[in-house]
């Protein structure tokens, strides 16, 4: 079975906020707004810069080359916990 890929919904206008270490993000069209930690913010900018889909597997090795991970399963479950959130928000659409 393929893992389910996600996607930033299209058509969504966000603006970003930092302060210390929590970053405001602020969708213009439905006026939502969220508070991410920095790894959620990460996670967030990398669906921003990708070309297509990206999947829970595929963000962990990312952020894993970047030296994210010392932890992979507690990494996963982090990102897992993430994507759902920003689903759960509307930001993210999942693909086939």
């Amino acid at each position: 079975m393929r893992e389910r890929g996600w996607q930033l919904s299209r058509g969504l206008q966000f603006h970003i906020s930092r302060w210390d270490n929590s970053v405001v993000l602020y969708e213009g069209t439905s006026g939502s707004s969220s508070l991410l930690d920095p790894l959620s913010f990460e996670v967030f900018q990398l669906f921003q810069k990708a070309d297509g889909p990206l999947t829970v597997s595929g963000i962990g090795a990312t952020l894993s080359e970047n030296g994210e991970a010392e932890d992979r399963d507690a990494l996963r479950s982090d990102i897992q916990r993430i994507v759902y959130y920003l689903g759960r928000q509307e930001f993210l659409d999942q693909t086939r």
